[in-house]
């Protein structure tokens, strides 16, 4: 489980500011135009920092009017995590306030608060207590709540009622993602939902991915649908940017983001970092910049200096910054 890390300042209250706006960007920009620096939004609560004085301050939003509510120096600390707010020891569920909550661990996802004490789980679900949760282990993952009864394991829905029953062996579970493994058989779920179910050899979260190895060979889930069969020798997302999925099949490299396929398996290697997609053929370098191409594969080096992309060829150098060619 992630533990919660508490941010430590003083808050310095600051006059309440009356609007009307009826859109969260238009509330944002009014809350900059005072001087602040947006840190998040839940959409009900906007942390913010004032540029002047250095402190965290947080708004709350109702009938489109945001106002700062957490008053001068009265908490010593402070974090906004899902829709709920903890303020020293006092916990928030968008304007409710719970006081004295006592807790060894606590943990927060969207709607959801999950409170442990001496062995004891508490599970909230829009600030009210759920009174059926009793196991001996609980997990918050994104809209469920995995428990486990004794040795067996199953999934709730964040009210509490069970989606997948107390009997699996083991489950594993990231994003919207929740697999189930018994008897050595494995079962996808993808928003509660069964996508797939087999005796695979492994299973994998990468990314926004679901990397599943049957046999030798490797596919790839992306949300409900497999969008690699398994054909495949390496599959695997980008080091510096997840959103793209490389996989390598009869020695050649292409790449995905989500389902749509944006290069071709004709590449000796690839590499992607940030706008830049920088492949291999043959021994030499090119480079697309936002999947569109910016140069061929005529370079004996090519790498990134900080924002600057930076092709070699016979000694020479041609840079760019944003796709743009660029002098030095």
């Amino acid at each position: 489980m992630k533990k919660i890390l508490i941010l430590f300042f003083i808050c310095i209250m600051s006059a309440n500011i009356a609007y009307s706006k009826t859109s969260l960007d238009d509330i944002l920009s009014d809350i900059k135009n005072q001087g602040y620096d947006i840190i998040k939004t839940n959409g009900y609560h906007v942390f913010a920092r004032d540029k002047k004085l250095d402190t965290e301050c947080v708004f709350i939003i109702e009938n489109d009017k945001p106002t700062i509510f957490i008053p001068t120096g009265k908490y010593s600390s402070i974090g906004v995590y899902g829709y709920y707010v903890i303020a020293g020891d006092t916990v928030f569920y968008k304007n409710k306030e719970f006081k004295d909550l006592e807790y060894d661990y606590i943990d927060f996802s969207d709607d959801s608060m999950l409170i442990k004490k001496d062995g004891k789980y508490q599970v909230y679900y829009k600030g009210k207590l759920l009174s059926r949760v009793k196991y001996d282990y609980v997990e918050l993952g994104k809209n469920i709540l995995v428990v486990r009864k004794k040795k067996y394991y199953g999934v709730l829905n964040p009210k509490g009622r069970v989606i997948i029953p107390i009997k699996q062996e083991e489950i594993l579970f990231k994003g919207d993602y929740v697999v189930t493994k018994n008897n050595d058989v494995y079962k996808v779920y993808y928003k509660n939902k069964a996508i797939a179910e087999d005796k695979f050899r492994n299973i994998k979260f990468d990314g926004n991915y679901l990397i599943v190895q049957e046999n030798d060979k490797l596919g790839a889930y992306y949300q409900d649908k497999l969008i690699l069969p398994f054909e495949y020798d390496i599959i695997c997302t980008d080091y510096y940017n997840e959103k793209y999925l490389y996989a390598k099949k009869d020695n050649k490299f292409g790449a995905y983001r989500g389902e749509i396929q944006v290069l071709d398996f004709k590449y000796d290697n690839l590499n992607f970092i940030d706008d830049y997609q920088i492949f291999e053929i043959n021994g030499k370098y090119g480079a697309l910049y936002k999947e569109k191409l910016l140069l061929n594969a005529d370079y004996d080096r090519i790498y990134l200096d900080w924002e600057t992309l930076v092709a070699e060829k016979n000694g020479k150098k041609v840079k760019y910054k944003d796709g743009i060619m660029v002098k030095d």
